[in-house]
């Protein structure tokens, strides 16, 4: 197992990425999305935040050879195929992010210097035939609910099907994450909203986990989600403090002195 700390630009390298059917779909509420909003916003200039870790298996050619739309890129291009055993909340919602950002900028202005075609062909689909087949970077394994939900509802893309309405509370979450960060985008400048995606695509970064093939990745994902005790409420409160602290203009003693109530 290898470990490595990337930012997104550099995961989403000549890679795509799908989340099987063993995992929960996008779980995230208000209360996460806010958390996260807080620390893109609060992220100094110049500084790097560290999001959590990105747990990676590699995809088979046994399975990869059936994902008829995503075979030639992955043949023709080299693209690397991943399941994302651990850590697809963040990873899905900084993607919900983006697809917000490129829908507000209404206009099609670059954004740090990228076009929004650019954009969305490195992070949400690249296409061949004169875009009329595509394969997307980032989504569901297809007979999961949230792999159509996302393709329509939220890159906003055709469907392969008439009449599928499969709403679930995962797909209403995706759909409350995406007007979450809308809303929020439309309170800011074009210029804000460039710093926005700038932090989000280079400052955010994903510790990165591949795994072997010789690990149990049904084990793994139990023990990453069902083992350990979770730190308690005054744990946190204390790490949270501390972390203030070291914001706060104040000298040395005072700093300490404020640590040092909660250690």
């Amino acid at each position: 197992m290898k470990a490595n700390l990337l930012n997104i630009n550099k995961i989403f390298t000549d890679r795509i990425f799908r989340i099987p059917d063993y995992q929960r779909g996008y779980a995230w509420t208000n209360k996460q999305l806010k958390d996260f909003w807080n620390d893109l916003r609060q992220l100094e200039s110049g500084k790097n935040h560290y999001v959590g870790v990105l747990t990676l298996e590699d995809v088979s050619e046994s399975v990869y050879s059936n994902w008829n739309d995503d075979l030639w890129i992955i043949e023709s291009k080299s693209f690397s195929p991943y399941y994302i055993v651990d850590g697809q909340q963040r990873l899905t919602t900084s993607i919900l992010l983006l697809q917000a950002i490129l829908e507000f900028n209404k206009d099609n202005r670059k954004l740090n210097y990228s076009t929004p075609a650019e954009i969305k062909k490195r992070f949400i689909f690249d296409s061949k035939d004169d875009g009329i087949s595509r394969s997307y970077i980032f989504g569901y394994e297809k007979d999961n609910p949230s792999y159509e939900f996302l393709k329509t509802k939220i890159f906003n893309e055709k469907s392969d099907f008439e009449n599928l309405d499969q709403d679930t509370i995962y797909t209403l979450n995706l759909l409350n994450a995406k007007s979450f960060f809308i809303e929020r985008l439309t309170k800011l400048s074009f210029e804000e909203v460039e710093d926005i995606f700038k932090k989000i695509t280079q400052n955010f970064l994903f510790n990165i986990y591949s795994m072997s093939d010789d690990i149990d990745v049904y084990i793994t994902f139990e023990t990453m989600n069902n083992r350990g005790k979770q730190l308690s409420i005054l744990e946190l409160l204390k790490n949270r403090l501390i972390f203030l602290s070291t914001k706060l203009k104040c000298d040395t003693s005072d700093c300490c002195g404020l640590m040092n109530l909660y250690t």
